[in-house]
């Protein structure tokens, strides 16, 4: 419920100011503007891998991000031998063989406001059932944000009945929000221009996720991690999606109201007040897809804007070090249930920008809505 509160104020400090120069709607400008971060995959190994080993490793290899090539999937791979390891990942296996890991062994994290997250962990062999690169519900996700959907609402959760009803609840309210929201005024004039074919249109869509499904062991994962008491009582958790595999956050289904669907909506379709990406909350998830050349064809990086390049290039190493957080314990192989579909976020992804009497007002407003959500039954 704090995370929640936060991210809510988050997204009051965000709101447009009367000054704002951009006129393009959030969703569409993470799209075109935002590059997803990199998930780091940490391969702890003794000498070479075998020839089984390294082609398990392959796909991730040709996937990676680096500074010759984009990548088709945001991550990037590090080789950490058990012999010449520093001490921030020599504690990180430390923890791991107190859970009983050895060598091979895989970690995959992401860097969120400096910060590791530890979204899936196990034998370099595993790797391969998990579907980490990819999963029908990711490539879903792709599909129907490069087919022009504003936002994805994904349901996760374990009982079939509550994510049903949850997505009635969702797709009634998203009916009336695509009705009644209107796109920001000014698209399309100087400083907001649009550079991809994609239509821009509100339009949101449901998307369950089975957590019992083997082929989402990934997402169920990471979602778990942020939600486990929600979780593991089985009711579901939503996470609105958009821009380039960005959740904004994941919430509790019992947290879920026609109110928050408002103040998540405005936010993610009113125009975009803040343009630094890592001052907005959300994480990015790992998926793989060639979001440049499905957005702006066969346009090289040099042919397009100033503003498009500076996050369509390859990307260099970040100069500064994250702070680790403790691995969690995995959990146990669940039961295979098919994936229906229907029809962010992170707690420390909290920021605001303006000026003047404009920030107090926006601030006093935040206040109050903490208030109001700490107050209002669960």
């Amino acid at each position: 419920m704090r995370r929640l509160a936060l991210v809510t104020t988050a997204i009051l400090l965000l709101a447009p100011s009367p000054t704002e120069a951009c006129n393009i709607p959030v969703f569409r400008y993470a799209l075109e503007r935002w590059l997803p971060d990199n998930c780091e995959v940490l391969v702890f190994h003794e000498g070479s891998l075998s020839l089984g080993q390294k082609e398990i490793l392959a796909p991730f290899e040709q996937a990676a991000v680096n500074e010759q090539s984009r990548g088709l999937a945001n991550l990037k791979v590090k080789h950490l031998l058990l012999n010449e390891l520093d001490d921030e990942s020599g504690s990180l296996w430390e923890q791991l063989q107190k859970q009983g890991a050895k060598a091979p062994y895989m970690v995959v994290r992401t860097v969120v406001k400096r910060k590791h997250i530890n979204n899936w962990h196990g034998p370099l062999e595993a790797s391969a059932q998990v579907r980490l690169l990819s999963s029908p519900v990711r490539q879903e996700l792709l599909r129907r944000t490069l087919s022009g959907h504003s936002v994805v609402w994904l349901v996760a959760g374990a009982d079939a009945d509550q994510r049903a009803a949850m997505v009635r609840k969702l797709q009634k309210k998203l009916g009336q929000v695509e009705r009644d929201m209107p796109l920001p005024d000014g698209i399309g004039l100087p400083g907001s221009e649009l550079y991809s074919s994609v239509p821009l249109f509100m339009r949101f869509s449901v998307l369950e996720l089975d957590t019992r499904d083997p082929n989402e062991l990934y997402l169920s994962d990471l979602f778990h991690g942020f939600e486990p008491k929600a979780m593991d009582s089985g009711q579901p958790v939503v996470v609105p999606v958009f821009g380039r595999g960005r959740a904004l956050e994941v919430i509790p289904g019992e947290q879920i109201n026609e109110e928050l669907i408002d103040d998540l909506s405005q936010f993610l379709c009113g125009a975009c007040s803040c343009q630094v990406k890592e001052q907005n909350p959300g994480f990015d998830l790992l998926m793989a897809g060639n979001w440049h050349e499905e957005l702006f064809g066969d346009l090289s990086p040099e042919e397009l804007p100033a503003q498009i390049i500076s996050v369509s290039a390859p990307v260099k190493e970040q100069a500064t070090k994250p702070e680790s957080v403790p691995i969690p314990d995995g959990r146990a192989d669940e039961t295979e249930v098919t994936t229906e579909s229907a029809v962010e976020p992170e707690q420390h992804q909290s920021a605001g920008r303006g000026e003047g009497l404009w920030i107090w007002c926006t601030a006093i407003a935040g206040a109050a809505v903490m208030l109001l959500l700490f107050r209002r039954p669960a």
